[in-house]
C-alpha cells in the first residue's frame, strides 16, 4: 500500500485530527507530523506500520479515505 506524504496529511485531515492527536496515536511528536506532511522528514517504515495498524488501513478503506479528503475538497462534504 503506497501512502505519501500527501497521503499522510489527506488521512489526518479526513479523521480530524489535530497534528498534536496524529502524532499521540503513531507515537511521534507534533513536530515530526509536520515535518512528514512538509516532507522535511521521511515517513519511515515504522511509521508508516502503526498507520496502517492503528487505522485498521487497507486498499478499500485507503481508497474511501481518499475519496471522501477529494469531496470535502470540492465543496460535496461540509
Amino acid at each position: 500500500m503506497k501512502i505519501t506524504h500527501e497521503t499522510f496529511q489527506k488521512i489526518r485531515v479526513v479523521y480530524n485530527c489535530s497534528m498534536r492527536e496524529f502524532g499521540d496515536l503513531l507515537n511521534i511528536s507534533a513536530g515530526y507530523v509536520n515535518d512528514i506532511e512538509k516532507e522535511r522528514k521521511p515517513l519511515t517504515v515504522p511509521v508508516k506500520a502503526r498507520l496502517i495498524d492503528e487505522l485498521q488501513l487497507n486498499h478499500t478503506k485507503l481508497n474511501r479515505i481518499l475519496e471522501i479528503y477529494q469531496e470535502f475538497k470540492e465543496g460535496r462534504i461540509t
